[in-house]
């Protein structure tokens, strides 16, 4: 049985004289929306947008609720379609229009699927996967327990961790993946150590990162197995690969900076063919890193150095 819920944006017409030879233009105003709509559980949800600043969020019921201003000459639709959910914004702003501003409320245990032409997103509270892109604008992904796969042409990309699995890219923007922390000339990472001070750093599993033209920054204790991939922009990679794990870096032309801490010990191969290899190097081996043993960590760079740079690392107060 399919379900469908229609929310029309009205027309708000303004009439701005612009200058004393009686130039005029129509500005159009955003209109509120506020619906909602019961879902099956465990259905999959499917967001469509175009332009403007949208927040997901996951909660713990099975309906969905969306409210915020959409942009004049947007329709918002909601359709249940079996066991799929499918919101979206249908319409072309008109003129000048603002930028539809939304929250959105969806089960957090459905897997979700996102598409925007040019909006900013944030992300957060979800169980299960998350599919996401934007062809232009920011994308940040928060406290996913699932599988996170991003797609930014031209924006930035945050994803922050640890998740079990990471797929995301670039076409110019910077993409950060990362755990929560801070930097003041050192990192600080969240829930670092337990209260006894032993090691406590909770894995990212597998992680693929891919940019043509942006810069990859990767800042995390822990990872299973990572696979970073640049064609022209700089790579930063502070991180241990798990015990048998392994992290790989390739980039055509763009300087690799390797962070490394007394915790992270690993078995490094670099290998620069047209820039050098500099900095204070790590120790390749030694006592048990906090991922309980030593993984590998090769990097390649064909136009570009490769730098090393030691970094301090306090537990988070």
């Amino acid at each position: 049985m399919m379900r469908t819920y229609v929310a029309r944006a009205s027309r708000t017409v303004a009439l701005s004289v612009l200058s004393a030879l009686g130039g005029a233009s129509l500005l159009h105003a955003q209109t509120p929306v506020d619906v909602g709509a019961t879902v099956r559980a465990n259905s999959v949800t499917h967001v469509r947008l175009q332009s403007g600043s949208v927040r997901i969020t996951g909660w713990q019921y099975d309906s969905v609720h969306v409210s915020g201003r959409l942009a004049p000459g947007e329709s918002w639709v909601m359709r249940a379609d079996g066991d799929t959910m499918r919101l979206r914004a249908e319409g072309l702003p008109r003129g000048l229009a603002a930028p539809s501003e939304l929250q959105i409320y969806v089960p957090m245990s459905s897997p979700l699927v996102v598409r925007a032409a040019a909006a900013s997103l944030v992300v957060s509270e979800f169980d299960r996967d998350v599919d996401v892109a934007t062809a232009a604008g920011n994308l940040l992904v928060e406290s996913v327990r699932g599988a996170v796969r991003g797609e930014t042409m031209q924006g930035t990309l945050t994803v922050i961790g640890p998740v079990p699995s990471v797929e995301a890219s670039t076409a110019s923007g910077a993409l950060l993946v990362s755990v929560p922390y801070d930097t003041i000339n050192e990192v600080v990472y969240a829930r670092r150590v337990s209260e006894n001070g032993t090691p406590n750093a909770k894995a990212f599993g597998q992680v693929v990162l891919r940019t043509i033209s942006g810069r990859i920054t990767f800042d995390a204790p822990v990872v299973d197995r990572a696979s970073i991939y640049a064609v022209r922009g700089d790579v930063r990679v502070v991180t241990a690969p798990s015990a048998g794990g392994a992290v790989n870096v390739s980039v055509h032309t763009g300087r690799v900076t390797l962070g490394w801490t007394e915790q992270m010990r690993s078995r490094y191969t670099v290998r620069a063919m047209r820039g050098v290899v500099r900095g204070e190097q790590p120790l390749s081996s030694g006592a048990a890193s906090m991922s309980g043993g030593v993984g590998t960590l090769d990097v390649r760079t064909v136009r570009g150095d490769i730098v090393y740079e030691r970094v301090t690392v306090q537990p988070a107060p």
